[in-house]
């Protein structure tokens, strides 16, 4: 199965079933901001990435890169539209590369947070650290504070569609850092805040193959500043999701299978000239399948979902970068 159903979405949109071989950029990637794109550049053989720059600082040959839509962009397409209330508060992630020391975190920002802001008031841990959070928040006393996972496991094939759910669901989203759920939030309509969680990344002992985000470049800090500067200015916040998630790069479900079927064929013929290595082409072609069913609301057709994508991007098409994030873009 592809990392939070990422493979999953995109051929669902595109109606196939088919185990095709192509990898993915996994969101924006905030950890390689200002730096080389290891991913793309070193693991995969052809990928479909979504992040308007990054072709431009790739090494590998274009012909092996396909700049498309965020697939969130069609699972929210796919979602139908809710009657939001709450707040969702995002908890920081760990993973190999990067620690949390949950000694160093903020609670009293969750506290003022649980009193404040619209209820009902809920935390989204990432997917396979609910239990970490739980013990932390009952030594912290924050007992009453409810704590979800779009899934526990983060290769369900409908994970795109859950986060999609989770994202129409709330009023006002809640995040410690600019990443890819940051803009997710916005694109979906719900109001977004910064919170203040602590200095609590570490880089964990031992060499990792990975960039970690608790040495994150100066470019990222200068995208985070502007967020939380401009948090509700319209021209800012656009610009920024035209620039990570490429709405304007949308294709119907049969552009993006041709799109698809280019990539299969490119990472075929790679395999068969040069050869690739073992987990290059286990995750290129990782896949499942999704069931709609396991979706907690019923899915929009394919044409209506694409009204309503249509409707929400339209706007991005000729949508000229805002001055203060296209000053930026080089020094990524």
């Amino acid at each position: 199965m592809s990392r939070f159903g990422t493979k999953e979405l995109l051929n669902y949109w595109a109606g196939t079933d088919q185990y095709l071989d192509y990898n993915f950029i996994p969101g924006v990637q905030t950890e390689t901001m200002g730096r080389n794109e290891f991913y793309a550049d070193f693991m995969c053989s052809s990928v479909y990435t979504w992040s308007d720059y990054l072709p431009n600082k790739l090494t590998k040959d274009k012909k092996y890169v396909h700049l498309g839509a965020s697939p969130f962009l069609y699972a929210d397409a796919l979602v139908p539209r809710q009657d939001r209330k709450g707040t969702c508060i995002f908890l920081p992630k760990l993973d190999v590369a990067t620690g949390v020391d949950f000694n160093m975190f903020e609670y009293e920002a969750l506290r003022v947070l649980l009193e404040n802001a619209p209820q009902p008031v809920v935390a989204m841990a990432p997917a396979e650290q609910k239990g970490d959070w739980y013990k932390a928040f009952y030594h912290e006393g924050l007992k009453k504070l409810h704590i979800m996972s779009i899934y526990d496991e983060p290769g369900i094939e409908e994970w795109q569609l859950g986060l999609a759910v989770a994202m129409g669901k709330f009023q006002a989203f809640y995040f410690p850092m600019f990443t890819s759920a940051t803009l997710y939030a916005y694109y979906s309509g719900a109001h977004v805040r910064y919170y203040d969680a602590g200095d609590i990344y570490y880089k964990p002992p031992g060499i990792s193959s990975v960039d970690t985000y608790a040495e994150l470049e100066d470019v990222h800090r200068k995208f985070e500043d502007l967020w939380i500067d401009y948090t509700d200015d319209r021209d800012i916040i656009m610009s920024m999701i035209k620039l990570f998630l490429c709405p304007h790069k949308r294709e119907t479900p049969d552009q993006l299978l041709e799109s698809l079927y280019m990539l299969n064929f490119q990472s075929n013929l790679l395999t068969e000239k040069h050869g690739r290595h073992w987990d290059d082409w286990f995750y290129g072609n990782s896949t499942g399948r999704i069931i709609p069913d396991a979706v907690p609301l019923p899915l929009y057709s394919k044409e209506k979902a694409m009204e309503k994508l249509n409707a929400k991007c339209k706007v991005y098409d000729n949508m000229e970068y805002h001055p203060l994030v296209k000053k930026l873009i080089p020094e990524l």
